[in-house]
């Protein structure tokens, strides 16, 4: 898929106030990043559909795309699955901290992507538990890919589509 991004305009201010992300730009690339979504997950007694973030293996730009073999060179295989799709991809490796908790993250948070596919076969293994052979399946894609928005293109139809009103412009 190409431009598997889209921009919503609210007709009211969101009721909470929050700090926005900042659009990535090309420097501002990190191949540690930070995967969010309502995805499967193997955290918290395998969760679907709850608000999880992932630390996949460092990711790779080219073409106007990020991507990524889970568990490439580690043990972790972390990787985006169904229900991910269109989630943010962050530069760097964030927890999910709020500003006010200690220790605190860095901010602004950089937007490099969204989540768009992986390419995924059945897996080696299967448990009868479908959310779990799914999430195994999306461990052993041969390839994750995100749309980058580190791209000029991607980059500049965000920017003129939000008067350049989003921040990073």
């Amino acid at each position: 898929m190409t431009n598997d991004i889209a921009l919503l305009e609210l007709s009211s201010p969101y009721p909470v106030t929050l700090e926005p992300a900042v659009l990535s730009s090309a420097q501002t690339f990190a191949p540690d990043a930070t995967i969010a979504g309502y995805g499967f997950s193997n955290a918290d007694n395998r969760t679907l559909g709850l608000f999880n973030v992932t630390w996949p293996v460092p990711m790779k730009l080219a073409s106007g795309d990020l991507s990524f073999k889970p568990g490439d060179g580690s043990p972790h295989k972390s990787s985006a699955c169904q229900g991910d799709s269109g989630g943010p991809v962050f530069a760097g490796r964030y927890r999910g901290c709020k500003r006010s908790d200690l220790g605190g993250e860095a901010r602004p948070r950089f937007v490099q992507g969204t989540v768009s596919y992986g390419q995924i076969s059945q897996p080696s293994l299967t448990t009868g538990d479908r959310n779990r052979d799914a999430a195994q399946a999306c461990i052993e894609a041969s390839e994750v890919v995100m749309q980058s928005i580190t791209a000029k293109d991607r980059r500049d139809w965000i920017c003129a589509t939000t008067n350049r009103q989003a921040a990073g412009c």
